[in-house]
């Protein structure tokens, strides 16, 4: 340990030097147009009443429904021109099946909370977009998006190359009726399967609906047998994919059996016992590897911060399924050591209110989140480049090896925009590639807002004056 820290001590020395930005932000002077965002920065997020975070939050549920969902789907919602006021077309879809996972998983802890009809058919409409994904293009394939034939030319997809196919799908889904004809995209990763198994993984631990957990069980498995099929890789129905993000394994591979383990009893109850087995054998096995990957998690301060995103998700599923106390602990032990301990400085609601679930009574965590999801609260739908723009500055190598990445950190609503959730980006990007985007052509699909705080609502962990659970 004393060698150790001698070889250290020259980094640290080193580090010192470079925590923290190195020139204060240029503020930039208000120009009075429609675009300018420049107000942002005198805005103050302890004035952020409870009203208008409830409030926010509806509008924002709303915002999600008229403008990104899609066949129950999420997608980016877009200007085909700047003039106008609100979204008329789509973006690319790329991860709408992860943030189609993640509303759902928002709508199913609304329905928890509500006990409300409304909010069932909130959930079953979500449910459908994810049967939607991971059926047309064949039985358990994932598909990263799926749009109406009849109306192609308002999103931003070909209709033609690899991966790309069409379907007419009016015998998949009984619930809500039957689909339109649609165009799909496969080539499906690990991140989209995450994404759906922590949304499914949210409804079956929260929503009684037997529809709804009859959904959910036919999900999961035929995407489990797509899996196993191809032997835990994630291909579509020709077997084939192109992405080196197909391995299902760790973390994730002990999620999908978390929850099949749950679901299998209703839909093929003879293979409970095999995948209880499988299920223990794979968490067991994970366990032994913790100590070599902790060296390297704080990392993705550096490169990749959305792997501090799935990771959550992973975790949080996992723990919501599992009873045992002591496979509980080692995920709140897990979430605590890969997750928290590299991001709990970073003003990141959504990744503090999900160590408050797993960690009760954790109040630094829930004080952090309610103080930084009131600033999130405060940034329109409309995404007009962060006022700060142009002057990013990221933590280092060195920066990132010693862990002082808290100094580089920027408040949520002054940070570069990000269309599908905003807490998946890097707490200091402010935006430093290309020209600023100054005419708001993209809008938030709004799961930002209504996906934490209904987590932390039926969780508990809001302190907001006048807030019920």
């Amino acid at each position: 340990m004393r060698t150790l820290t001698l070889l250290m001590l020259p980094l640290l020395i080193i580090g010192c030097a470079v925590c923290g930005r190195e020139e204060d932000f240029v503020r930039m002077p208000p120009t009075g147009e429609s675009w300018d965002a420049t107000y942002l920065i005198d805005l103050d997020p302890d004035a952020v009443s409870t009203a208008d975070v409830t409030s926010q939050v509806a509008a924002a549920e709303t915002h999600y429904w008229t403008y990104s969902a899609v066949e129950g789907c999420a997608w980016q919602p877009m200007r085909s021109k700047t003039e106008l006021a609100n979204p008329d077309s789509y973006g690319s879809g790329g991860d709408t099946l992860i943030f189609t996972g993640f509303a759902t998983a928002g709508f199913a802890w609304k329905l928890a909370a509500t006990d409300d009809a409304g909010d069932l058919a909130a959930v079953q409409r979500s449910l459908r977009g994810l049967y939607l994904l991971t059926h047309v293009g064949g039985d358990g394939v994932l598909a990263r998006c799926a749009w109406p034939a009849e109306d192609a030319a308002r999103f931003g997809r070909a209709t033609s190359g690899d991966f790309i196919g069409v379907r007419s799908a009016d015998d998949m889904n009984p619930i809500g009726g039957p689909f339109p004809t649609m165009y799909y995209y496969t080539r499906g990763t690990k991140d989209q399967l995450t994404g759906l198994i922590f949304g499914l993984s949210v409804v079956w631990a929260t929503v009684t609906d037997h529809d709804a957990r009859e959904f959910v069980a036919r999900i999961t498995e035929d995407v489990y047998d797509q899996l196993i099929k191809y032997h835990w890789r994630i291909r579509d129905s020709k077997g084939e994919n192109d992405t080196s993000a197909d391995d299902v394994d760790d973390l994730l591979r002990i999620a999908v059996l978390a929850l099949y383990r749950q679901t299998v009893v209703t839909t093929t109850p003879g293979r409970k016992d095999q995948v209880e087995a499988d299920y223990l054998a794979e968490f067991e096995k994970f366990k032994g590897v913790l100590g070599i990957l902790e060296a390297s998690d704080r990392y993705n301060n550096y490169d990749q911060y959305y792997a501090f995103n799935l990771r959550a998700a992973r975790a949080l599923s996992i723990w919501l399924l599992d009873e045992d106390p002591d496979r509980r602990s080692d995920m709140v032990d897990y979430y605590e050591k890969h997750v928290w301990n590299f991001t709990d400085c970073h003003q990141n609601a959504w990744l503090a209110w999900v160590r408050a679930a797993m960690s009760p009574g954790d109040e630094a965590a829930i004080a952090a989140a309610n103080w930084a999801f009131r600033a999130q609260v405060i940034k329109p739908f409309r995404l007009y480049a962060s006022p700060y723009h142009g002057q990013e500055e990221s933590p280092g190598l060195i920066a990132t090896t010693i862990d002082c990445t808290c100094d580089f950190v920027v408040a949520p609503h002054l940070r570069e925009p990000s269309q599908y959730f905003a807490w998946q980006e890097a707490p200091w990007a402010v935006g430093d590639k290309g020209p600023p985007d100054l005419e708001g052509q993209r809008s938030s699909t709004g799961i930002e807002l209504f996906l934490p705080y209904w987590m932390a609502r039926h969780f508990s962990l809001v302190r907001w004056p006048g807030m019920l659970r």
